[in-house]
């Protein structure tokens, strides 16, 4: 039997000295071990929208297969482990997507996008998965 991880997790964000608005975006969820990071791309439209929007999708998905979590954690398998990757690699994939149809939908929102970096943990593993 493994030890779970413990973790204690902070987070903050700075508009910086070059932009005047804040592009990014993050969630942090101690009880279901996500912790996603996204940074709107500056300089494009609509980068703060690219950037929420894809932490909520992100968490949105993960949440919803909670079961699939505990599965993993109460026995994990190689099988099961395979899943776990696959859940957070949907997540991602889906708001990159997401994302790209909002950019379609409006003219405004041409060209908007961000970068994403998520963590999932799971017992004393995890699952990475990154975009730009």
């Amino acid at each position: 039997m493994t030890t779970p991880i413990s973790v204690r997790s902070f987070a903050v964000t700075d508009v910086g000295k070059k932009r005047k608005g804040n592009e990014d975006a993050y969630l942090r969820d101690e009880n279901l071990n996500l912790y996603v990071v996204a940074d709107g791309m500056g300089g494009y439209a609509a980068g703060d929208v690219a950037s929420a929007e894809s932490v909520e999708a992100i968490y949105s998905m993960v949440l919803r297969n909670r079961a699939q979590i505990d599965s993993f954690v109460a026995k994990p398998t190689r099988e099961s482990a395979r899943q776990l990757k696959r859940l957070l690699e949907s997540a991602v994939q889906s708001a990159c997507y997401m994302v790209f149809g909002l950019a379609e939908m409006s003219p405004e929102r041409h060209r908007m996008g961000t970068t994403i970096s998520a963590l999932l943990l799971a017992g004393s593993y995890g699952a990475t998965a990154q975009v730009g």
